[in-house]
């Protein structure tokens, strides 16, 4: 009996130019992301954070604390070159860890750090002091700043064909020439309404300050002795050819008194000058703030300004032991009539004609 066996039919053979099946699948499915990549070498992931085991093995905590951030010590530590770590807990603790070989060199930094550093900032009391104070003078510096007003009704703005300003502005050659009398008319003119207002403002303000230290005569008298001495110097440092007019002079006077004032009432408080940030020096640096804010405008006389503002506080400094008690009423009202006879009799001497005019 003759047997056969089952023998698999041939494969077929696939025409010519055709993929097989499993080539296809093979070339069509997408291979794995990373497969496409070349490796990457020379990095590795970092290490994690050291456990608490493992600080005790290595490192020591020289510091711990609860509050701001220790920076002067770890700024120590980083001077003497000393290599730690600030480890910050939730809640705002700290802990400051150096290397075991490190912590004795270290402690003994700290230890160094505070006998340098003991007692530093020093806690200063400040003792205010109680310089008199003169009350109603408000109404003696508005009355100074109507005067100006109502003489700038009188004469006008500016001009060289009104007689008022030909006798009374400050030409610096004139005044170099012996008429000093200008320093004090020059005071009362002004070139424009804006220029008066501004002018009258300030005195106005700036004036009630200093009339309350001084009282209404003497401060009033120290305003144009100052104005009138800050338009002379400036007369003698600028060209024979230079003019001006207006209460600017005097009006920066009142700031350079009122610097000087306020300044030594702080170093009578504090008594610290050392330090460029001392509180003793802010009412200097608001002062010049103040003058380089509105004593510089496009048609401002600097020198005039400056040279006011120098007056001024050197007045201030003579006023100084003046000023720690009051003056008796007659006083005050002999300086007030002073001030007052200046510019009028400064006025006479202009019409009379005394001085040679133009």
């Amino acid at each position: 009996m003759n047997s056969s066996s089952a023998n698999p039919p041939p494969a077929e053979t696939p025409p010519p130019g055709t993929i097989p099946d499993t080539a296809r699948d093979t070339v069509l499915s997408d291979p794995p992301l990373a497969a496409l990549l070349p490796p990457v070498t020379g990095l590795s992931d970092p290490p994690p954070p050291p456990t608490p085991e493992e600080d005790a093995d290595t490192e020591a905590c020289i510091a711990a604390g609860e509050r701001r951030t220790p920076w002067p010590r770890l700024a120590a530590l980083a001077s003497a070159g000393i290599p730690y770590r600030l480890v910050e807990h939730p809640g705002g603790a700290w802990e400051i860890r150096v290397p075991l070989a490190d912590e004795a060199r270290a402690r003994a930094e700290l230890v160094q750090h505070r006998k340098v550093n003991r007692g530093w900032p020093p806690h200063r009391q400040f003792i205010p002091e109680t310089p008199p104070v003169y009350e109603g003078t408000a109404i003696h510096a508005l009355l100074a700043a109507a005067a100006l007003l109502l003489f700038y009704a009188w004469t006008g703005p500016f001009a060289d064909t009104i007689p008022a300003h030909l006798a009374g502005e400050a030409d610096a050659g004139r005044i170099q020439a012996g008429e000093t009398w200008r320093c004090f008319t020059a005071l009362t003119l002004h070139a424009d309404v804006s220029h008066v207002l501004a002018n009258a403002v300030c005195l106005a303000w700036f004036g009630w300050f200093l009339f309350r230290s001084t009282g209404a005569g003497l401060g009033l008298l120290v305003v144009v002795l100052s104005g009138a001495f800050g338009n002379w110097t400036n007369a003698l440092w600028v060209d024979p050819d230079h003019s001006a007019v207006g209460a600017s002079t005097a009006t920066f006077a009142i700031l350079g008194t009122l610097m000087v004032q306020q300044m030594r009432r702080l170093w009578t408080g504090w008594r610290e000058l050392a330090s460029l940030w001392s509180r003793v020096w802010l009412p200097a640096i608001s002062a010049l703030a103040l003058l380089g804010f509105l004593g510089t405008g496009p048609r401002s006389d600097l020198g005039g300004h400056l040279f006011g503002f120098l007056a001024g506080a050197g007045f201030g400094f003579l006023l100084l032991p003046v000023t720690d008690r009051k003056l008796p009423a007659p006083v005050q009202w002999a300086c007030g009539l002073l001030a007052w006879t200046l510019p009028v009799a400064a006025w006479w001497v202009a019409w009379a004609g005394t001085i040679p005019g133009r």
